[in-house]
Parts: C-alpha cells; structure tokens; sequence
C-alpha cells in the first residue's frame, strides 16, 4: 500500500515543506468529498502504483506523478468538464508549490487526456496516462465489479434504466476500439481482461434496460 503523504512529498521533493503539506491537505480535502466511492484517494493510490511500474518506459515522469495526483480532483457528478477543471485546479495549485511552467503545461495536457474518446492521447505519455486511468478495467472480475458498484454508488440520483442505458454505452466505447489499452505493457498485462469484464458488464446493463 502506497503512503499517500510519504509519496506526495517525494513528488515535491526540494520544494518548501509547509507548501508541500498544506497542497496536499488541499488535495485531501477534495478526494474526500462525497459521494466519491471511486474517484477518492484510492484510485489516485491505485493510479500510482500502476505508474511503478512503467516509470523507467516513460519520457518524463514528473508530469505524469502530478497528473495522476490531480486528474480527478474536480469531480463534480451532475456535471460536465471535470476535466477541464481539474486541470486549472492543478495549474493553480502547482505554479505557487514552484514546478516550472513546462512541467506544470505537460500535467495539465496529460490531465485533459483523461477525457476519453473526446482528447486521444497522441505521445508515449500521454498514452501511459490514460492506460492507467483505465487500467481498472482490466483487474479481476471481482475488483472491476466492485469497481461497477462504485460507479453506480456515485451515480445514485440517477434511475436505474437510465444508469444502466448510459452505463452501457459508456463502457461499449472502449470495448469498441481496435485496442483498450494504447501502450505495449498495459495491453500485454489487461486487454484480454479489460474485454472479458467489459462484455460481462454491457450484457448486465443491457438486460436492466428492459426490465
């Protein structure tokens, strides 16, 4: 289990402790709001050790670290351009921690890559990003159901057939692509996977559909 607060420090390693411990509070603070049963600090936790193991493959990994710290820091569920949002909340909070200006431009460009299906990842970077955004989808079915269940969790104000309609075409976008996965090492490790639970889950919701 990654030490969440060991970590970040690691990330802002030679900038000013008091900044560095009050950025992550700030962070803390916004991953802890409900009613985020998934996009909360385990994802971020989980995020980052997918990132482990990749970190010596990518072109700059500082970038990538404070994408994934950030990515999902905005989540508002009723509403569109979390994104969007998260990424000028990353750019706010790291320009006074002392990041340089290029750093902080590529995490925020990393960040709107989270965006699936509307901003595709185009660099090596870019691409690691969002397999490890996605690589939930291919863990065991017990970890991607529970994953489903948290989904719907953070999704409650929305009818049942109306969830799983839009869940189901939601999750047919990534089933439909040539790949799941863009890079070489999260395609090897979760394709076959990630299209088994996403088959699964599609016929599932489809059937509550007509219920």
């Amino acid at each position: 289990m990654i030490d969440l607060p060991s970590r970040w420090k690691e990330t802002c390693t030679g900038l000013p402790d008091s900044l560095v411990s009050e950025a992550f509070e700030r962070l803390r603070g916004l991953y802890d709001q409900p009613p985020r049963a998934y996009h909360n600090l385990s994802h971020i936790a989980a995020c980052l050790a997918e990132f482990d193991h990749v970190r010596g493959k990518v072109n700059d990994p500082t970038p990538i670290e404070l994408a994934i710290w950030y990515h999902d820091c905005v989540y508002d569920f009723q509403a569109k351009g979390n994104e969007e949002r998260s990424a000028e909340k990353a750019r706010k909070e790291l320009e006074p921690l002392g990041f340089d200006s290029a750093t902080i431009e590529e995490a925020v460009k990393l960040i709107l890559k989270t965006r699936h299906g509307i901003d595709l990842p185009e660099t090596p970077d870019e691409k690691t990003m969002v397999d490890i955004d996605l690589s939930i989808l291919g863990k065991s079915p017990e970890v991607f159901d529970r994953f489903e269940r948290q989904i719907r969790e953070e999704y409650s104000w929305v009818l049942d057939a109306q969830f799983a309609a839009g869940r189901a075409a939601v999750l047919k976008t990534f089933l439909d692509r040539e790949r799941v996965y863009e890079t070489e090492f999260f395609h090897d490790r979760y394709e076959a996977h990630a299209r088994e639970n996403l088959k699964r889950s599609i016929a599932s919701l489809t059937a509550k559909t007509s219920e």
